[in-house]
């Protein structure tokens, strides 16, 4: 279930900027933490045991949920605690808070992720902070904090801004998802050989290692800053024994918009695994945006 839940998180909440929240959030109550919980559960189909838990406030306002009172397993996490604003009209309508964070403990790497770590990493466990906002006036939104921590094995870490959707409501979003835009995106990526092999799926989703790199060497050079390129070749030739810190930062005058985003899988759908088309899509993809990277093994 933690799967579905991380990418969840990742997805919708994904959409949350800048609230310009002077001061802190108030403190959550009982009806707030068990109204947001049961509309995310609800929203992303969980089982019922999951949407029927009642989470606690604790002493410093936010809402928790854990294995002492709650029917949580080792698919699921061992605790999280979490805090909004707005809840009530997101509820509502349908629609993104205007502030969230969340802390998610306990995150079994193996049972909840299904990750091969292979042997010796069987208990392996992993954290999940968000803290994102969105700005109602402006449709500006941010991903402050995307943070992935796997202890020992490594960790991601994901920044990102940009506008153009208002968020307040389900309506509201499908009317103006097509003027969603990214300007910014910052990822870290502090890994070990372990983490490495684990993720080697999930980056040859596209094209394998090895085509990466020819990928890579049919950009632009322009659409590198100075060694960019060369960084990121040489982090895919490390791989899938790549230990070490990769920085990949994407900043963009324009955004990268809801266009170009599909335009750039439907060349990838048609590419049929051909270098000079993935090259293409990752072109058209990316288009108007600078990309910064370094590697540090």
């Amino acid at each position: 279930m933690i799967r579905v839940l991380v990418c969840s998180a990742l997805l919708g909440l994904s959409a949350l900027h800048a609230a310009k929240a002077e001061e802190p959030p108030a403190p959550m109550t009982p009806e707030l933490c068990l109204s947001g919980w049961q509309s995310f559960n609800f929203l992303i189909g969980t089982p019922p045991r999951l949407r029927a838990i009642q989470p606690n406030v604790t002493e410093t306002g936010w809402c928790r949920i854990d294995r002492s009172f709650a029917d949580l397993r080792e698919n699921d996490f061992a605790s999280v605690e979490y805090r909004a604003t707005g809840i009530e009209a997101a509820v509502k309508n349908r629609g993104v808070p205007l502030t969230f964070e969340a802390d998610f403990q306990g995150i079994s790497l193996v049972q909840g992720l299904k990750m091969d770590l292979g042997p010796g990493n069987e208990n392996a466990m992993g954290a999940l902070k968000i803290k994102a906002q969105r700005d109602p006036a402006s449709f500006d939104f941010l991903i402050e904090k995307l943070l992935f921590d796997a202890e020992d094995l490594g960790s991601i870490s994901l920044t990102a801004s940009g506008g153009g959707i208002d968020l307040k409501s389900l309506e509201r979003m499908q009317l103006t998802l097509g003027g969603m835009r990214l300007t910014s995106l910052v990822l870290d990526l502090d890994t070990t050989r372990d983490l490495s092999r684990a993720l080697r799926p999930v980056i040859e989703e596209v094209a394998s290692l090895r085509d990466w790199v020819q990928v890579l060497n049919r950009l632009p050079a322009e659409m590198f800053t100075a060694g960019s390129r060369d960084a990121l070749m040489r982090f895919a030739r490390a791989m899938p024994a790549a230990k070490g810190t990769l920085t990949l930062r994407m900043q963009s005058e324009t955004g990268l918009g809801l266009v170009q985003i599909i335009g750039a899988t439907m060349t990838l759908e048609e590419s049929g695994g051909r270098i000079s088309d993935i090259a293409a899509a990752v072109e058209q993809l990316v288009t108007g945006s600078t990309i910064d990277a370094t590697w540090t093994p």
